[in-house]
């Protein structure tokens, strides 16, 4: 369980900087984006792929802890 999650982590880190990578190619709906970001948490000065990478990150450890979960309860209850 512990190796789905590491694995969830660094796919979900990696997956979320290309894909901020990409959104800062378009610079309008990266403004858009971060000024949306900044009103409402008052954050700014990060960059679109710093921030998708952490929300990846993130999603990535929740993702590989369910696939844990549920990846268990399926092979125990296996005939």
């Amino acid at each position: 369980m512990i190796l789905r999650i590491l694995i969830g982590a660094v796919v979900g880190a990696v997956f979320g900087y290309i894909v901020g990578w990409v959104v800062e190619m378009f610079t309008n709906f990266n403004a858009a984006l971060l000024g949306g970001l900044q009103a409402l948490t008052g954050i700014s000065g990060i960059k679109t792929s710093a921030l998708l990478a952490a929300i990846g990150f993130i999603l990535g450890i929740l993702g590989g802890l369910l696939n844990g979960m549920t990846s268990h309860r399926r092979q125990r209850y296996r005939y």
